[in-house]
C-alpha cells in the first residue's frame, strides 16, 4: 500500500474522486470525520451521523477515485486493504471503471438468472422422467 502515485494517476480518476469528495463533504457537513491515508482521503461517519447509515444497508465502505467512504474509521481499517484494491482499479481504469462495474454486476445477474432457470428446467425434467 506505500506505492507512490503520480499525479496522471489523480489526474485521471479525477471525475469520479470528486464525486467522493462531494458526497463525502456531505457527510463531513453532518460530523463525519476525514483522514489522509496512503495518498487516498477516507472519510467516515461517527454516531452524529448514523442516519447515513440508513442510506445504504448493503455496503460497509464504498470507494469512488481516490476517496473512499465509510460507516466508521473501525470499517475503514478492516476494509482498508480490499479498497485499495479498487483505488488501483480506478487508477487503472479511469473513469471507465464505474461503467465497467455496473455492466459486469447487470452481466452477472443475468446470468445468475439464467443458471437459475436452467436449474429449475433440469429439475423439472428429472422430475418428469421419473414419472413415467
Amino acid at each position: 500500500m506505500k506505492r507512490q502515485r503520480s499525479l496522471l494517476a489523480y489526474l485521471w480518476v479525477s471525475p469520479v474522486s470528486l464525486l467522493g469528495l462531494g458526497l463525502g463533504m456531505l457527510a463531513y457537513g453532518f460530523g463525519a470525520t476525514m483522514k489522509r491515508r496512503f495518498g487516498v482521503i477516507e472519510i467516515a461517519g461517527n454516531t452524529r451521523t448514523h442516519w447515513l447509515n440508513k442510506i445504504s444497508t448493503r455496503y460497509e465502505a464504498i470507494t469512488l477515485g481516490h476517496v473512499i467512504l465509510g460507516r466508521k474509521h473501525g470499517v475503514l481499517k478492516a476494509y482498508r486493504r480490499h479498497e485499495h484494491v479498487h483505488v488501483r482499479q480506478y487508477e487503472r481504469w479511469g473513469i471507465f471503471l464505474p461503467v465497467m462495474y455496473l455492466l459486469a454486476r447487470r452481466t452477472e445477474r443475468r446470468n445468475r438468472n439464467v443458471l437459475l432457470y436452467m436449474r429449475i428446467s433440469s429439475t423439472a425434467q428429472r422430475r418428469n422422467s421419473l414419472r413415467k
